[in-house]
């Protein structure tokens, strides 16, 4: 996986959302904002050290863009792998299939076209050849100054089978 080689030289905390693995849910709806305030308060119970970098695969993109915008001080750059950034109708339609819970509503009901041109935080995209390339790219477009990188040769699982072409990428955004 793609923890181990961000890991060289660096702490990389790879926490698990409320409601995920063996972590206590969330005692409401999920949504990217709750996710969000956990996430910080995982941070701060680290105790970093100064402003984190952050890398958010799928949901984990809309989590780390909610981070930025609500805590920008203790948020340096951002990676984002995948973004879900769906239009408000395209996101209407995805949560009418019966397979949509948890984590998936939460992700639906984020507005990033809201969100994402209110990022500063200095941007990295990661494309890879998934569902999500199109998405991508409109999230890398709304992003002040961001960076768009397309890996048309990595394939779903991303960050198993990318890790090495995805991790080189960030690790250059990080150390550049």
């Amino acid at each position: 996986t793609i923890a181990p080689l961000l890991a060289a030289g660096r702490t990389v905390i790879a926490a698990e959302y409320p409601g995920y693995g063996k972590s206590d849910p969330l005692h409401e709806a999920p949504t990217i904002r709750k996710y969000a305030e956990a996430m910080i308060d995982t941070l701060r119970a680290r105790d970093t050290h100064g402003r984190a970098d952050l890398l958010g695969f799928h949901e984990g993109c809309l989590v780390a863009t909610e981070m930025a915008l609500n805590w920008s001080d203790e948020v340096h750059r951002l990676i984002q792998v995948d973004v879900p950034y769906f239009s408000e109708p395209v996101r209407n339609e995805m949560l009418e299939n019966d397979w949509v819970k948890g984590g998936f509503v939460a992700a639906f009901t984020y507005p990033c076209e809201n969100r994402y041109p209110a990022l500063r935080h200095e941007s990295l995209v990661l494309a890879t050849d998934s569902d999500l390339l199109e998405p991508s790219r409109a999230a890398a477009a709304a992003i002040r100054d961001s960076r768009l990188l397309e890996f048309p040769e990595v394939h779903e699982p991303a960050l198993e089978n990318g890790a090495v072409p995805l991790s080189a990428a960030a690790l250059e955004f990080l150390d550049g």
